[in-house]
């Protein structure tokens, strides 16, 4: 089957890590940054034996013309996974990645580091460290991290306090004063990262990532399957879908206070989305039985 790219979209070729043959498995494949003015710190990596979302961790904290860390941390994960070999099990495709990233330093304060959703063709599951969104034939399994929840909840709450005050939206959107007031929690944040706490969650940030973070999802032969990064609301069952969700809350939400609130980001003046974005479907199948050495179209 040839893969679904938008073309009233377009996707970024700068974000996928491609090496070996195009799997005939792989229905739909998207990713974009979120605006023209920035590269996506969104990877999505795909190899004979891996298909992966990997969502490189921005800082609202990384001064104007600091890098971004997110990307590289990204890509060196993404470069990484296709250069493993594909009878790895979960736990042994994490130490590899770790490692492949633990000599990058984050040049700003805040959170750093990736997150990804990992499937294994060999192993047929799918390997989940982070907030990436997942779907498994008839199961979801959305993005989830508490420390997110409770920043998007009090930034929500703050803006909220301040429109019932008199501020229109659009200051909102310019100066997002909500998340200003969060810069102290996210300047301590990197302390949960790994981090055995109610509020501790998985990363590749070059430390080890405890067993308790690394989720693994069993799939059954035939079983579709959607990784998709948190720049969407939830593991829709196709792009499309997923592409309406999001737009129909960008439409209605732009200020990220309500439909949008979990993401904590508004939707900025000539930005195409309020963050990065990535989309992969595929359906699980047998190597030794379905292949195919076909190139990127």
């Amino acid at each position: 089957m040839t893969p679904v790219f938008p073309a009233a979209d377009g996707y970024d070729v700068d974000s996928l890590i491609i090496a070996g043959g195009w799997p005939s498995n792989l229905s739909e494949l998207f990713v974009r940054a979120k605006g023209p003015a920035r590269r996506s710190e969104d990877i999505v990596a795909v190899s004979d034996d891996y298909v992966a979302v990997i969502d490189g961790m921005s800082s609202p904290l990384r001064g104007a013309g600091r890098p971004a860390s997110g990307r590289e941390f990204a890509r060196a994960i993404g470069t990484a996974l296709t250069a493993l070999p594909g009878d790895l099990d979960a736990r042994e495709c994490v130490d590899l990645l770790t490692a492949a990233v633990g000599r990058i330093t984050a040049a700003h304060a805040g959170p750093a580091g990736a997150v990804a959703a990992i499937y294994s063709v060999r192993r047929h599951q799918v390997w989940r460290i982070g907030d990436v969104h997942v779907r498994v034939g008839r199961h979801a399994f959305p993005a989830q991290k508490g420390i997110d929840d409770a920043l998007a909840a009090f930034r929500a709450a703050y803006n909220l306090a301040l429109l019932a005050g008199g501020a229109s939206v659009a200051e909102i959107i310019e100066t997002d004063p909500g998340l200003r007031a969060a810069f102290p929690l996210l300047e301590v944040q990197p302390a949960l990262a790994n981090a055995r706490s109610p509020l501790g969650y998985g990363v590749f940030d070059g430390t080890r990532v405890p067993s308790r973070f690394i989720e693994v999802f069993d799939v059954g032969e035939n079983d579709e399957v959607v990784l998709a990064s948190d720049g969407y609301l939830a593991p829709d069952r196709s792009l499309r879908k997923a592409e309406d969700h999001l737009r129909h809350a960008l439409d209605t939400d732009p200020a990220a206070l309500g439909a949008l609130a979990a993401m904590a980001k508004p939707l900025l003046p000539g930005a195409w989305s309020a963050d990065d974005r990535s989309y992969v479907r595929l359906t699980s199948y047998r190597p030794e039985t379905d292949s195919d050495e076909s190139s990127l179209p």
